[in-house]
C-alpha cells in the first residue's frame, strides 16, 4: 500500500471545504450584487452629518415636535434597491425542511452541515491510517483547521461577508471547528504519548523544544475549550474573552515553534485576525439597520472593572440619522445596573427617559445584521420583537422611514409587534413611536404593543386616549398568523394599486429563541399561491444568546 502525503491530504480537504463555501458564495450572489448600492455602510463608522436631513426621532425634549414629513421632502433623486428574492422563495418547501428545530439553538440544516463536516475530518483522519498507530496524521488534521477556526472567529469575517451571514449566524460553525480541532489535537498528542510511554522513552522526548512547544500549544487549545463552555460565556464572560484572546495569541506562537510545516496556516490565521475599535464623539453613519456594537463605558463609575467589560447592544437608530447612534440598554446585569446608575444621577425627562449624563465609550464594530438582505427592497414587512429585542426591529422601521421619505424604498406596508411582560413598558416609547407615525409616508403603518403578564406592584398601564392613531396596546400573545395574513394580504393590494413589481414581504423577529422559532412557523404556513402573488415572504431571525 503506497504511503499516503499527509500535508497533501489535508490540503485537499481544505480545498474541498473552500469549494463548499464557494459554492455558498455562489448562491448568494445575486444578493451580493443587488446589495452594491449601500456597500459602503456596514463595516466602518463615520460621521456624515446632513444640513437638510429628515427630522428623525430623536432622545431628547426637542424632538418630540417633530411635524409630519412635507410632500417636497418626500420628492427626491433617490431610487429604491433593486430586490433580489434569496433562494427560499423559489425553493419554500425545502427551507422549511432544513429551518426545523432539532436543539433549542440548531437547525436541521445546521444539523446536516455539522455532521457533513465531521464526516470529513474523520475521513481525512482515517484514510490508510489508524488514529493509534499513526497519530501524526491527527496533527496535520488539526493544523489544516486553523485558519477556518480563526476565521470564523472575527466578527466581520471573509466567509460572513461572502455568504451573506453575520457572525452571529455562523457561531455554531466555530464552535463546532474549534471543537473538532481540540479533539484532533488531543487525539495527536495522546498518540504520541502512548508511544513513548509504551517504548520508554517519554522523559527523553519530553525535554525536546518542539516536543515542549507542543504541549504550550494543546494546553493553549483546552484553556480555549474549557473557557468556551456556556458557563463562561453567560456567567464571566470576562474571563472567557481575555482566556481566548490570550491563548489564541500563544497558540498561534507555539504551533510554529512545534512544527515549521504549520507555518503557512498560522500566518493565513494571523492575517485574518483583527479588530475594529474606533472612539468617535459623534457617531451617525456606517451601519445598516439590524446591526449591532459591542460597547465600552471609560467611567469609574462603572465599578472597579466594569470599564474592562465590552457588551452587545443592537443599534436602535438609521445610519445618516442627526440623532448619531443610539442603543437601549435593559437594566438587568451588574454592568446595565451601573450604567442605569450613571445616568440616572442628573434630573430632566429625555424622550420619556429619566435622567442623563455624557460619558466616554469605545466601541467596535459595526457588527451582524442582515447579511446580503435589503429590507428597503421588499414591498412589505413585519417586524417582531421581543423584550430588549425591539431595538433591531426599531433600527430597522427608522432606516425604511427615512429611506421611504428621500424616495428609495419599496415598502409600502409596515406593521410593528412588540412583546413584553409589563404593558408599562410602553409609557417611555410612547413619544418615540409618536414621532415614528408622524414621520411615515407610507401606506400603511402601524405599531402594536402586546403584553403578555402581569406583575404586582408596577405601574397603570398607558390609557388608550394617550396613544396615537397607528399605535395600539393589546393584552396577551400576537397572534401571528392574522398580523402575517394582514400584512400580505395589504401589500398584495398596494401593488395592485400602484401596478407595481412584485417583491415579497420581509419578516424580522428578534427575541428569545422560541419567539423566533413561532414566527418561523409561521412564515413556513402560508399559503403558496398568496405567497406567489406577493412576490414571496422571506425570514430573517435574530436570536438572543448567541
Amino acid at each position: 500500500m503506497a504511503e499516503v502525503d499527509n500535508g497533501a491530504l489535508v490540503f485537499h480537504i481544505d480545498i474541498f471545504i473552500l469549494a463548499a463555501i464557494g459554492l455558498f458564495a455562489l448562491l448568494a450572489l445575486p444578493r451580493i450584487i443587488g446589495r452594491l448600492q449601500g456597500f459602503r455602510d456596514g463595516f466602518v463608522f463615520r460621521s456624515s452629518w446632513q444640513e437638510n436631513a429628515l427630522p428623525r426621532p430623536s432622545y431628547d425634549s426637542e424632538a418630540t415636535r417633530v411635524a409630519p414629513v412635507q410632500e417636497k421632502q418626500v420628492q427626491g433623486a433617490a431610487s429604491p434597491p433593486a430586490h433580489v428574492p434569496e433562494w427560499t422563495t423559489y425553493a419554500h418547501g425545502l427551507s422549511i425542511i432544513l429551518r426545523y428545530p432539532i436543539a433549542p439553538r440548531l437547525s436541521l440544516g445546521q444539523v446536516l452541515l455539522m455532521v457533513g463536516y465531521f464526516t470529513l475530518l474523520l475521513y481525512a483522519e482515517l484514510y490508510r491510517a489508524s488514529a493509534f498507530k499513526h497519530p501524526i496524521r491527527a496533527g496535520f488534521v488539526a493544523m489544516s483547521q486553523i485558519p477556518l477556526v480563526y476565521a470564523l472567529a472575527t466578527k466581520n469575517n471573509a466567509i460572513g461577508l461572502v455568504v451573506g451571514k453575520s457572525y452571529e449566524k455562523l457561531n455554531f460553525l466555530h464552535q463546532w471547528t474549534g471543537t473538532l480541532l481540540v479533539l484532533a489535537a488531543n487525539v495527536h498528542a495522546i498518540g504520541y504519548v502512548y508511544k513513548w510511554v509504551y517504548a520508554g522513552i517519554w522523559t527523553k522526548q519530553a525535554e525536546m523544544a518542539y516536543i515542549l512547544w507542543g504541549i504550550v500549544a494543546l494546553v493553549c487549545l483546552d484553556i480555549l475549550f474549557f473557557f468556551s463552555t456556556s458557563i463562561w460565556r453567560l456567567r464571566a464572560y470576562n474571563i472567557f474573552y481575555v482566556s481566548h484572546v490570550i491563548a489564541f495569541i500563544v497558540f498561534l506562537v507555539a504551533v510554529p515553534l512545534h512544527q515549521k510545516d504549520t507555518t503557512p496556516y498560522v500566518a493565513i490565521a494571523a492575517g485574518l485576525l483583527g479588530l475594529t475599535k474606533l472612539e468617535i464623539p459623534h457617531i451617525n453613519a456606517g451601519w445598516r439597520a439590524g446591526q449591532h456594537v459591542r460597547i465600552r463605558v471609560l467611567s469609574r463609575q462603572m465599578g472597579w472593572f466594569g470599564w474592562t467589560e465590552m457588551h452587545p447592544y443592537t443599534i436602535a437608530s438609521a445610519s445618516h440619522g442627526p440623532e448619531g447612534l443610539v442603543v437601549f440598554a435593559k437594566k438587568s446585569g451588574r454592568w446595565s445596573r451601573n450604567l442605569y446608575r450613571i445616568a440616572d444621577g442628573s434630573t430632566g425627562e429625555m424622550e420619556g427617559f429619566k435622567g442623563g449624563r455624557l460619558v466616554r465609550v469605545m466601541l467596535e464594530g459595526p457588527y451582524g445584521g442582515t447579511g446580503h438582505c435589503v429590507p428597503a427592497s421588499f414591498a412589505g414587512a413585519l417586524l417582531v420583537g421581543g423584550g430588549s429585542g425591539i431595538t433591531f426591529p426599531l433600527s430597522v422601521v427608522d432606516d425604511l422611514l427615512r429611506r421611504g421619505a428621500e424616495g428609495s424604498s419599496r415598502i409600502q406596508v409596515l406593521h410593528l409587534v412588540w412583546v413584553v411582560a409589563d404593558s408599562a413598558c410602553l409609557k417611555p416609547f410612547i413619544s418615540h413611536f409618536t414621532t415614528l407615525l408622524n414621520c411615515s409616508t407610507l401606506k400603511s403603518f402601524h405599531v402594536s404593543v402586546h403584553y403578555t403578564g402581569i406583575r404586582a406592584n408596577i405601574p397603570e398601564p398607558p390609557s388608550s386616549g394617550e396613544l396615537p392613531d397607528g399605535l395600539s396596546l393589546v393584552p396577551g400573545r400576537p397572534n401571528f398568523v392574522d398580523i402575517l395574513d394582514h400584512v400580505v394580504n395589504e401589500t398584495i393590494q398596494a401593488q395592485a394599486e400602484g401596478n407595481t413589481t412584485r417583491t415579497g414581504v420581509l419578516v424580522g423577529v428578534c427575541g428569545p429563541v422560541g419567539l423566533g422559532q413561532s414566527v418561523a412557523r409561521v412564515v413556513g404556513k402560508v399559503d403558496p399561491k398568496r405567497r406567489k402573488e406577493v412576490g414571496g415572504v422571506e425570514l430573517h431571525e435574530e436570536a438572543f444568546g448567541w
